[in-house]
């Protein structure tokens, strides 16, 4: 970690509100929600559960819900993707993606595919 220096704690910076990682999906909990490994500055990784953005898909137990997951798993599980998290006031200021997967016509959000399918 780096050292805090007291001259800068009260800086001008403002952080952004959006950030691009690259990302790679290992586990598939649901259909709107995914495990990744995030590739992060300084030849850091790390591991998140990431919400994605603007999807809604059924809860375990409801009905649709083995098909959104598998349909997430086909077009995301085992695959390197791109990320860009932001907060989310709707979903209790907790970190939501959008999520994009590599096909034939180059990168696409998995939000829309999921919409496209019939999920909201």
């Amino acid at each position: 970690m780096a050292k805090k220096i007291p001259q800068l704690e009260n800086h001008p910076f403002t952080f952004p509100t959006e950030l691009t990682f690259p990302a790679y999906c290992y586990n598939v909990v649901d259909g709107d929600t995914i495990d990744v490994i995030i590739a992060l500055p300084f030849d850091n990784i790390g591991y998140e559960r990431l919400r994605i953005k603007d999807i809604d898909t059924p809860e375990k137990g409801q009905a649709l819900w083995t098909e959104a997951t598998e349909l997430t798993k086909a077009f995301v599980l085992g695959k390197q993707l791109k990320i860009v998290t932001s907060k989310d006031s709707k979903t209790f200021d907790r970190y939501v993606a959008e999520v994009f997967y590599m096909s034939r016509a180059g990168w696409s959000s998995l939000a829309a595919a999921l919409k496209r399918n019939g999920f909201q």
